[in-house]
C-alpha cells in the first residue's frame, strides 16, 4: 500500500493522522481512492479494469466507496483540540479499513474463477475449430475461465475461424460438443448443443489391444489361464462376449476344434485407456480323454480374436491339445 496525499486537519500539526494510507485498491497502477487538501475522492483511473472480471470490479469499487465515506468525515471535522482526537481516532479506523480492504481485495483476486454454465445460441449451422456446431441453445462451461470471457472466446471463433483457431485447439466429443484449449495453456471451455449426445463408444480393435496370458490356475483336469486384455489406445472401447481362441501349429494352421464357451451373464465392458479385463482360458488335460477319440499334439500357441474385431493375436504357448474334431480341450469363458 502506497502513501498519498496530505492530511485534511493542516491546524493538527501534531495529530500526523494515518488516513493518508487511504489508498485501498490498485489496477493497472493507478489509484481507487486518492489523497487531496481538501479530503479524498474517488478516482477509477484503472488503465487494465477491462481485463478484471465484473464481480472483482464491483468489489473493489464497493470498498473504495466505503473508505471514501470515512475519510469524508474526516475532511469536514472541524479542528479543535476535541476535533483533532476526533479525528485521530477516525483517522486511525480510516487507516485498518484502508489496509483490510487492500489484503481483502487480494484475496478476492486470487480466487479462482470458473463458469458452471451460460446460454449461448449458434443462429445457423456452423463450425469452429474441427467441431461442428449445428445452429440452436448451446451451454457453454469452463473450469478457469469466467462464463464472459468465454462465452466472448466461443463468439470470436464463430465468426472469425470456421477451421483452425490461431492459439487454440479444439477437440470434438460429439455432434455439437466440443472443447477448446489454448495453446501451452490450461484455460479452457466446452460447448454443448442441447440436442448432442454422448459419443457411442465402438469396439476395441486388435491393433489397441495387448492379450496375453496370466498366472495358470490348475483344477482337478483342467488349468485355467487368465486372458487379458489391455487397452494400449488413448481412446476407451469396448468388448463384449466371449473371445474365439483356438490352439495353432508354429505356422499358425489350426489344431481340432475351436474353444468351447463357459455359458454364463455377460455384459459390454469399457476399457479406458491403460485398463484391462479379463476372459479365462481353460486347457483340459489330454489324457482324459481315449487316445482314439483325442488324437493329441503338442500346439505352438493359441490363436485370439478380441470380440468383435476381425485380426487375430497369436500367443506362443506349448501345450498337449486335443487334434481330432471329435471332441474339444479347450474353453472359453466370456469377457469381464
Amino acid at each position: 500500500m502506497r502513501l498519498l496525499g496530505e492530511t485534511p486537519w493542516p491546524h493538527c500539526s501534531r495529530v500526523r493522522v494515518s488516513a493518508r494510507a487511504a489508498l485501498i485498491a490498485r489496477e493497472g497502477g493507478q489509484p481507487l481512492v486518492r489523497g487531496s487538501r481538501s479530503g479524498y475522492h474517488l478516482a477509477w483511473w484503472g488503465r487494465d479494469h477491462r481485463r478484471v472480471s465484473p464481480d472483482r470490479d464491483i468489489r473493489q469499487l464497493s470498498f473504495g466507496v466505503l473508505a471514501t465515506l470515512v475519510l469524508g468525515v474526516l475532511s469536514v471535522t472541524n479542528f479543535s483540540s476535541r476535533a483533532c482526537v476526533r479525528a485521530l481516532a477516525l483517522g486511525g479506523i480510516a487507516a485498518a479499513l484502508a489496509a483490510w480492504v487492500a489484503i481483502a481485495a487480494s484475496a478476492f483476486a486470487a480466487t479462482p474463477v470458473a463458469c458452471k454454465g451460460i446460454s449461448f445460441s449458434v443462429l445457423h449451422n456452423d463450425s469452429s475449430g474441427g467441431v461442428i456446431l449445428p445452429g440452436g441453445k448451446y451451454t457453454v462451461s469452463s473450469p478457469n475461465l469466467g462464463c464472459k470471457t468465454a462465452s466472448n472466446y466461443f463468439t470470436t471463433f464463430l465468426n472469425r475461424y470456421n477451421q483452425a483457431i490461431p492459439g487454440w485447439k479444439g477437440k470434438v466429443i460429439a455432434k455439437g460438443w466440443g472443447t477448446y484449449t489454448k495453446n501451452n495453456s490450461s484455460a479452457q471451455f466446452t460447448v454443448k448443443w442441447s440436442k448432442a449426445s454422448a459419443p457411442q463408444l465402438r469396439g476395441c480393435a486388435t491393433a489397441s489391444l495387448k492379450v496375453s496370458l496370466g498366472p495358470a490356475n490348475g483344477t482337478a483336469g483342467t488349468t485355467f489361464y487368465p486372458l487379458e486384455f489391455v487397452n494400449q489406445s488413448k481412446t476407451t472401447c469396448t468388448l463384449r462376449g466371449y473371445p474365439p481362441v483356438s490352439a495353432v501349429t508354429s505356422s499358425g494352421t489350426q489344431i481340432g476344434n475351436a474353444a468351447s464357451r463357459v455359458t454364463s451373464k455377460f455384459g459390454t465392458v469399457a476399457l479406458a485407456p491403460g485398463t484391462t479385463h479379463t476372459a479365462s482360458i481353460g486347457i483340459l488335460e489330454t489324457g482324459n480323454f481315449s487316445p482314439s477319440r483325442c488324437a493329441p499334439v503338442t500346439a505352438a500357441g493359441l490363436k485370439v480374436v478380441p470380440p468383435s474385431a476381425v485380426k487375430s493375436v497369436t500367443i506362443k504357448k506349448r501345450f498337449s491339445t486335443c487334434s481330432s474334431t471329435t471332441t474339444t480341450s479347450l474353453r472359453v469363458t466370456a469377457i469381464r
